[in-house]
């Protein structure tokens, strides 16, 4: 429901005054009595999820090489992490290897929306030396984005898209230069910082690797 109107011409403003007043009273009345009910939402969104594509199959015993595609300081820790990871997970780790875990991260700016500002009262005059020769008064009763005089509704700037950062991986079998698997993690960047949600996001890549999941939730701790 959007706006309640009184389509009644005033002849002057003293009287419009007087009109809008008692509206107001006998919503606010009615608002005491009964307030609208907000929407219960679907099922929330996981605040971390990780994918994985296996291509070809791991070889037995499958001994990988780390390298980070930027050797940012953040990245070489991130590196260091990863393997062991890898040798938590029973794979061996090598200086030099045929099989190269090659890594990069980033952040992915969300987006913000605006539900505009509430409006409870609109006036509009027209004509006559006093502006009121036709006048006419809206209540904004109820809205569900911008609010009314029943709720406050959600108002000003909302996340549509929060901010996340972003792991990928890969391993490429360097002799004849195939992809063998990919993966990524992405998680919201509200839940912790760099280095809170790297201890999470590694084990959920490389308890992936050689594997194939889509979208498969994991807690950030």
């Amino acid at each position: 429901m959007k706006f309640g109107a009184f389509p009644r011409a005033l002849a002057r403003p003293t009287v419009l005054a007087a009109l809008v007043g008692a509206a107001l009273l006998s919503l606010a009345a009615f608002a005491q009595d009964k307030a609208p009910a907000e929407a219960g939402g679907g099922n929330p969104t996981p605040s971390a999820v990780v994918n994985a594509v296996s291509f070809q199959p791991l070889p037995e015993r499958a001994v990988f090489a780390v390298r980070p595609l930027d050797n940012s300081d953040a990245n070489l820790r991130l590196k260091v992490a990863i393997e062991e990871a890898l040798r938590a997970r029973g794979f061996g780790v090598a200086k030099e290897s045929s099989l190269i875990l090659s890594f990069d991260t980033r952040d992915e700016v969300g987006v913000w929306t605006d539900s505009g500002r509430r409006t409870i009262l609109e006036l509009q005059a027209q004509g006559g030396r006093d502006g009121g020769e036709y006048a006419h008064a809206k209540v904004n009763v109820f809205d569900s984005a911008s609010g009314g005089l029943l709720n406050e509704g959600r108002g000003g700037t909302s996340i549509a898209t929060p901010s996340t950062y972003r792991i990928d991986a890969t391993v490429d079998d360097r002799t004849n230069g195939r992809r063998l698997w990919q993966g990524w993690a992405i998680a919201n960047l509200s839940h912790g910082d760099r280095t809170e949600l790297d201890r999470a996001m590694i084990p959920a890549i490389v308890q992936n690797v050689g594997r194939s999941v889509t979208r498969q939730p994991f807690e950030l701790k």
